[in-house]
């Protein structure tokens, strides 16, 4: 319909303008949890077939502009009588300007009736059957179609070749690299995907027994938070406080580990989940595993671009 209602939000009810003397009415979707309003349910969804019939059987011309339109007296005539009443039938515009089908269609009076004047619009409403079905379709309609984000990470080699990338930088600093890589069996798991408990505590070992073999110079047996000490002696503060944070989120990975393999770590399993933005119960094993894999590979990539600023 033309005027305040030819577009906009739509749930249970209307208004004009949010004002407490404001006139509130029902909309289709508001009357059909009511039983008594099932008529005027009902018509609206009669009225809207009827509509929708005669927009497609309009034959449009290729030389001159048409308009299509349905008026009160067609109404009346394809109508059972049972079905309505004059008041019924002068009520059906403002019922029909409150709903998401037919807020493009305008109306005018005609003689001792209405007139409408059809939209293309209606078209998306084809084959309805019931009010559950036109309400359906209506959320179906408004629904805007959100383009799925593109992973983060594509590829299954992500993580390894973040481990690769690192330990080139960290060669170009240091003349070695920082991740000493052992096991190819720890290597090789942390491409495969995960079903279950038991494949995520593999995988979370398999990138554990990789980042705690750390070669950082002038220290043996290092960890992670001797490479944590050794760049705060060499970054910048803003470059200190981000390769901590990384390395923060990579230490959580351990919580992880810890928490899967010994009872009594669930301080320990809170700490890592808080820190890497998951929760408990875990549903989807899959889905937190690439989450882990998510957070490695940003944590990796964090510290590689901080050791590129050591590289002469």
């Amino acid at each position: 319909m033309g005027g305040p209602h030819s577009g906009g939000r739509y749930g249970w009810t209307w208004f004009q303008t949010r004002q407490p003397s404001d006139e509130i009415g029902l909309t289709v979707a508001g009357m059909s949890h009511i039983p008594a309003a099932g008529h005027e349910v009902n018509l609206f969804v009669a009225v809207l077939r009827l509509l929708v019939e005669k927009d497609r059987s309009f034959e449009a011309s290729p030389t001159t502009v048409q308009t299509v339109t349905f008026t009160s007296t067609e109404l009346a005539d394809r109508l059972p009588s049972t079905w309505y009443d004059d008041a019924a039938l002068a009520a059906v515009p403002a019922l029909l300007g409150h709903e998401p089908a037919t807020w493009h269609t305008s109306v005018r009076s005609s003689g001792e009736g209405w007139e409408l004047e059809l939209s293309p619009f209606l078209r998306r409403y084809q084959r309805l059957g019931t009010a559950q079905e036109y309400l359906g379709r209506t959320i179906d309609v408004l629904t805007p179609t959100v383009a799925a984000a593109p992973a983060l990470y594509p590829s299954a080699l992500s993580l390894p070749e973040a481990v690769d990338y690192l330990n080139a930088v960290w060669r170009l600093h240091a003349g070695r690299p920082l991740v000493r890589l052992g096991r190819a069996e720890a290597a090789a798991k942390l491409v495969l995907d995960c079903v279950n408990a038991d494949e995520f505590e593999s995988r979370l070992s398999a990138v554990c027994t990789i980042l705690d073999a750390v070669d950082v110079p002038e220290c043996e047996h290092s960890k992670l938070l001797d490479l944590s000490d050794y760049l705060k002696a060499r970054l910048t503060e803003e470059s200190t406080l981000r390769a901590a944070d990384a390395i923060d989120d990579l230490r959580a990975l351990f919580d992880l580990r810890v928490w899967r393999q010994h009872t009594g770590t669930e301080g320990r399993a809170a700490r890592g989940m808080n820190r890497l933005g998951m929760s408990l119960p875990v549903y989807d094993w899959g889905d937190a595993w690439r989450h882990v894999q998510v957070r490695t590979v940003a944590a990796l990539t964090a510290l590689r671009e901080e050791v590129e600023t050591l590289v002469p």
